[in-house]
């Protein structure tokens, strides 16, 4: 009798132990939807970064500077397969705003490659790009996935008529679109470009980001770098703010 009790508890004891052993499995176990999404246990900061820049040469080379960039967050994806990456490039007649939302590993690679395109004879940017990074992203993406869009004039959308415009405001006036189209996209399936065409008041006026391409408080691609390089940044400049005290974003 007390060995078939002695069995009995050997057989729970050992029941107890697979089932603990399959539970920690399945903790450490990783799903492919896990690594499209970056939902790591790890977690990683989320960053935005919104670039502004002036367009050179023919508008219908437009296209290439779309496949140029989509080219690019390919490469990224592949390397960085961890850290998702949304966000919105619009390529308008003669500017370009681009929204990057990632890891600050897939950001450096990005900004490294407006610092090549600068010194290449034949680049489509017109002068440095300027950039505001958002080092803690609000409260949650304002983009399902990366894409991009080139626009043809006109366009509607928000604009500012006044040259004595503060940079914040411009900033903000520009933030505020894009979180506006972010949340409409979020209430339909349709693709972004679509929600774009039905929506044109979304856009930001093209007027409005030649204006923001040519202020000194925003960061330049070289001015991030080195900002980024240092072991120590206490640069306060507008470029780098939070533009208001939120909880760091998760991936």
């Amino acid at each position: 009798m007390a060995s078939k009790m002695k069995a009995r508890a050997l057989k729970c004891k050992s029941g107890k132990k697979e089932q603990s052993d399959e539970e920690e499995e399945g903790e450490e176990r990783l799903t492919v939807f896990d690594v499209v999404h970056g939902k790591f246990r790890e977690a990683v900061v989320l960053q935005r970064l919104i670039v502004v820049a002036r367009l050179r040469g023919d508008p219908s080379d437009r296209e290439k500077v779309g496949v140029h960039h989509e080219k690019l967050m390919a490469r990224l994806r592949k390397v960085h397969v961890q850290y998702l990456t949304t966000g919105l490039l619009l390529l308008y007649p003669s500017s370009l705003l681009h929204v990057i939302e990632t890891s600050r590993d897939v950001l450096v690679p990005v900004v490294q490659d407006l610092v090549a395109l600068q010194q290449r004879p034949d680049s489509f940017l017109s002068e440095d790009p300027r950039m505001v990074l958002l080092p803690q992203a609000y409260e949650s993406r304002m983009f399902k996935q990366w894409s991009y869009k080139v626009l043809d004039p006109p366009q509607g959308g928000v604009g500012l008529d006044d040259d004595e415009v503060s940079t914040v405001h411009l900033f903000l006036s520009v933030l505020k679109s894009l979180e506006n189209l972010g949340q409409l996209q979020d209430q339909t399936t349709a693709p972004l470009g679509a929600v774009l065409d039905a929506n044109p008041k979304l856009l930001v006026n093209q007027a409005l980001l030649n204006k923001m391409a040519t202020r000194d408080e925003l960061l330049t691609p070289r001015q991030y770098l080195d900002t980024y390089s240092s072991e120590l940044s206490i640069n306060m400049n507008f470029g780098q703010q939070t533009l208001g005290r939120r909880p760091p974003t998760t991936i």
